[in-house]
């Protein structure tokens, strides 16, 4: 698949960790049962995300329970469990059954201070548990929160000690959101010059509403693994949604994913029926609306070629392109509507029947149907239903 854009060229693929089911339950008001994250690993599995945060043990027995059944699937996503810097997080973890964990540290002055720490703590830290937790996992990701307002040579400093004692990924969180798209690129890059052939991962947070636009900036810099969830579910403003950074890589960047684009839709859906949060019909990529258009310019277009006035095809998500009738439709789309009812309208009567929908339309909240059309239509004309 091309880039919409040029000068970007394909690379290997850029791994996707889903964190819906750790991140994404700190939503207030969020709460899934085992059957519930059991049906949306089971999706994200059969979208192809390949790997999915499944909880925090520490969080107790219960956790550590929903965390083994959702190891029991056998799926073909890696699981990780997240943890707190700390031996007990890491025993915890290690009773799960998953083949990777994800431990997070405080990074910034202003984290390590709240948490009544210093670097001199992180460094012993880093040193006493990632390798003890390489003994345990398969996979070892060493995680930096306030990526944002920390800085940078530290960082440098803790990436490259933590890859030199076993962790396979350094990722950088965006904990507050806000961070922008040319700090995130700089910020990339520095650290990409110090953990050698280390995966480096980014973690964005939607606070100015820039967690997709810092997440790409973040590939486009060099980062291959970045943290998304379905719909952008996360505490506060969110994370980067999966669809979006699912969709941006391949049709803005050029790059792959492995995540099937055509199942974003599905994964919506699912996380809104499993929430009972209400789905946004704006929502980027996966929104009711997304695909949908009233102006009579744009439809007419749309009739000709469906990229006159969209950036991908509808299909390729999984969606429908379509054209509500409105105040703001015109001839053609009222004539497109009713020739596939096989009624072919003068110029008289499609002028007369646009009268009436102009006059009309404020009463169909989300527009008039075709079906609908047809019978002002007939109504106009005469002619039996």
């Amino acid at each position: 698949m091309p880039p919409l854009f040029k000068g970007k060229t394909l690379m290997k693929n850029i791994w996707i960790v889903d964190t819906t089911l750790r991140d994404g339950l700190q939503t207030p008001g969020v709460c899934l049962s085992i059957e519930s994250k059991i049906r949306i690993a089971d999706t994200l599995d059969d979208a192809g995300v390949p790997e999915i945060e499944a909880g925090i043990p520490a969080m107790g027995k219960e956790a550590v329970k929903d965390i083994k059944d959702l190891a029991a699937l056998g799926l073909a996503a890696r699981l990780t469990c997240w943890c707190r810097a700390k031996r007990e997080d890491i025993e915890a973890a290690s009773e799960c059954g998953t083949g990777a964990v994800h431990i997070s540290f405080p990074a910034s002055v202003r984290l390590l201070e709240t948490f009544h720490k210093d670097r001199k703590w992180l460094f012993s830290t880093l040193e006493d548990i990632v390798p003890y937790a390489v003994k345990h996992f398969d996979f070892v990701s060493v995680g930096l929160q306030d990526a944002g307002r920390a800085d940078e040579s530290f960082l440098a400093e803790i990436s490259e000690a933590a890859v030199s004692i076993g962790a396979g990924r350094i990722r950088l969180a965006d904990s507050v959101g806000i961070m922008t798209v040319d700090a995130t690129f700089q910020l990339v890059r520095k650290i990409l010059s110090r953990i050698g052939k280390a995966e480096l991962g980014f973690h964005a947070h939607n606070d100015f509403g820039l967690a997709t636009a810092n997440t790409l900036a973040a590939i486009e810099a060099g980062a291959t693994s970045v943290d998304v969830t379905i719909n952008g579910l996360g505490e506060r403003a969110g994370n980067a949604p999966l669809e979006e950074i699912a969709a941006g890589i391949i049709f803005l960047l050029g790059r792959k994913t492995g995540v099937k684009l055509k199942m974003l839709k599905t994964l919506s859906d699912l996380l809104d029926s499993e929430t009972g949060f209400p789905g946004n019909p704006l929502r980027p990529i996966t929104g009711a609306n997304v695909f949908s258009h009233t102006s009579g310019i744009h439809c007419a277009a749309i009739e000709q070629d469906p990229l006159s006035y969209q950036p991908v095809e509808s299909e390729k998500l999984g969606q429908m392109t379509t054209c509500l009738i409105s105040q703001q439709s015109g001839r053609s789309v009222l004539r497109s509507a009713l020739v596939r009812f096989d009624i072919r309208p003068s110029d008289a009567q499609l002028e007369a029947l646009l009268a009436i929908v102009r006059k009309t339309a404020h009463l169909y909240r989300n527009g008039l149907s075709t079906f609908e059309l047809k019978k002002l239509f007939v109504g106009l004309n005469g002619r039996k239903l």
